[in-house]
This record gives structure tokens, C-alpha cells and sequence, in this order.
């Protein structure tokens, strides 16, 4: 049996730092056969931000340049374009996924036969530590 490619959404506009830790829970998913595709919305380059995963994810960078701004529903069909998987999944850049988030996703894709599936969230508190760029996350 194949294991189904998941190729992850991310649209991203002036958060580098938020950026960067959403493509760390996308790398650090259990499920190995997924991508990563970031698509600038506008805002200032993070290729940076992008080559810093290569090695660790299969990632790909989709600039719309900074003089365009074309809102969250044409980034995410620049994503849909690009994809080269079999399921598409959506995380924005001031989110992150748990390790199994995909591999939950895809086993009950498997188990139901579903085509389409939605998941609930964690609203999570991030809470500053004693070092920069240090933090926590307390659930509320």
C-alpha cells in the first residue's frame, strides 16, 4: 500500500518568526510523506525563513512579491496549484500542528473512505520565557 502525500498549505504575510514554527510542526509530523508549500501573501521575502528547512522537509516557496497583495483565498489556489499531493491541508503561519496531527488525519481518512475531513483545534497561550525566542504554550 502507498502512503498518500499530504501537501501542506502554508500562507504567510510579515511573520517570519511564526513562520519559522509552523514549518518546524510540519517537520516534525510523524506522517513523512508530505510537503510544505509556502506562499508569501505580499509580504517581506522569507526564502531565508524557507531554505533553512530544506534537508528537513520537502518545501517549496511561492512568492507573490511585495507589491502585490492578493489575500488569503488566491494564496491558498497558488498553494492548491503547485501541490503535488494527494490531500491538501491548510496551516497558516501563527499555528502549528502536534506531531500526529497528519497521521490522525490520514488514518481516519483511511478508516472512514471520507474525501473531505475537518479537525478541531487547540487554542493554546503563548507565554513568554526567560530567554528570547523561548516560549510555552499553556491551553485555554
Amino acid at each position: 500500500m502507498t502512503t498518500p502525500r499530504v501537501s501542506v498549505i502554508v500562507r504567510t504575510f510579515n511573520r517570519p518568526t511564526m513562520l519559522r514554527r509552523a514549518l518546524a510542526s510540519i517537520a516534525a509530523q510523524t506522517w513523512q510523506n508530505r510537503e510544505a508549500l509556502v506562499v508569501n501573501d505580499g509580504g517581506a521575502n522569507v526564502q531565508d525563513v524557507v531554505d533553512s528547512f530544506r534537508g528537513q522537509l520537502d518545501i517549496v516557496y511561492l512568492d507573490f512579491g511585495p507589491h502585490e497583495k492578493p489575500g488569503r483565498c488566491l494564496a491558498a489556489t497558488r498553494g492548491i496549484e503547485a501541490a503535488t499531493g494527494e490531500w491538501i491541508a491548510y496551516l497558516d503561519d501563527d499555528d502549528i500542528y502536534l506531531p500526529e496531527h497528519l497521521a490522525e488525519v490520514m488514518a481516519a481518512a483511511v478508516e472512514t473512505g471520507a474525501e473531505v475531513l475537518y479537525t478541531d483545534g487547540i487554542k493554546a497561550e503563548e507565554i513568554p520565557g526567560p530567554e528570547p525566542g523561548q516560549y510555552s504554550v499553556g491551553r485555554t
